[in-house]
């Protein structure tokens, strides 16, 4: 059973969120939280004798806090692949940085987001690997806080360094086709408004989970 942050994977915090904000009674929303904490089916957690529910349920109250922080490591052992993350915003390449911006525009895709920055070790961008399997092994492995520092990392560092250095790089800025500059200042506008709220990103990754385990049902 997942009784804390440190033993939750990132895809299991992802469907959490889902069924929460899904969720049209009370018992719905705690059987389905059960079901992804503990891995029982919902007719075994139905079957469960009272005084176990209970305990179960007790168990599941970490979700409405929010964890301390962790830092982001220099690589990642996910299954058989060693992930490096693009620490160093002045290191990616054009694509890279369309594809992640593309990607941080669109809900719900937040594992082909971190693939644009997640790099097998020894390989460049999108170069002698699969992204799929790179995604792949981040929805199996891929633990929640590491998940949320790396994903609070590239957004901040992103608006803190790629627009400036772009339009800066007359050099970089020539070799964008007339489409990648044009999609180029849309992602950085994008960028932009997102400034007020990357200081405290990390804790609304957390924050949309612990609402949405607290939230009012529909009457």
């Amino acid at each position: 059973m997942i009784q804390d942050y440190d033993s939750m994977k990132y895809a299991t915090f992802l469907e959490l969120v889902k069924v929460c904000e899904r969720a049209t009674d009370d018992t719905e929303r705690t059987i389905k939280v059960l079901h992804l904490i503990t891995g029982k089916t919902e007719d075994e957690l139905l079957a469960t004798e009272l005084t176990e529910y209970a305990r179960l349920t007790q168990s599941a109250q970490f979700i409405g806090t929010e964890p301390a922080k962790v830092p982001v490591r220099t690589e990642y052992k996910l299954g058989d692949l060693i992930l490096q993350p693009t620490l160093q915003m002045i290191h990616m390449t054009a694509g890279q940085y369309i594809d992640f911006q593309n990607w941080l525009k669109e809900d719900g895709h937040d594992f082909e987001l971190l693939s644009c920055l997640m790099i097998p070790k020894g390989h460049k961008y999108l170069e002698g690997y699969d992204v799929e399997d790179v995604i792949a092994a981040m929805k199996a492995h891929l633990m929640t806080r590491d998940a949320i520092a790396l994903k609070s990392f590239f957004v901040a560092s992103s608006v803190a360094s790629i627009p400036a250095m772009v339009i800066s790089s007359e050099e970089v800025w020539k070799k964008l086709t007339r489409d990648q500059r044009r999609k180029m200042r849309k992602a950085m506008r994008a960028v932009r408004s997102l400034k007020d709220g990357v200081g405290s990103l990390s804790s609304m990754q957390y924050r949309r989970l612990i609402d949405a385990a607290g939230r009012p049902l529909p009457s």
